[in-house]
């Protein structure tokens, strides 16, 4: 498991929490299957994700790879 940067674990519950932890995860993993449950979650992932060749994202049952 990966702790998150300082900063992102005590802006807790601001507006822009969401972005900034799927940002960290951006900048932590080169090399990843992201998964997201559903809801709002699903919305973030397919906003903030930067997908790659050799990083992909699974929401419910579909496969996101970049184009």
């Amino acid at each position: 498991m990966v702790d998150l940067p300082k900063d992102i674990q005590r802006e807790y519950g601001s507006d822009d929490y969401p972005e900034k932890v799927i940002r960290a995860i951006n900048n932590t993993f080169d090399n990843a299957i992201i998964a997201t449950d559903v809801g709002q979650n699903q919305l973030w992932a397919t906003q903030f994700l930067e997908l790659s060749e050799k990083k992909h994202c699974l929401i419910g049952k579909m496969l996101c790879k970049p184009n």
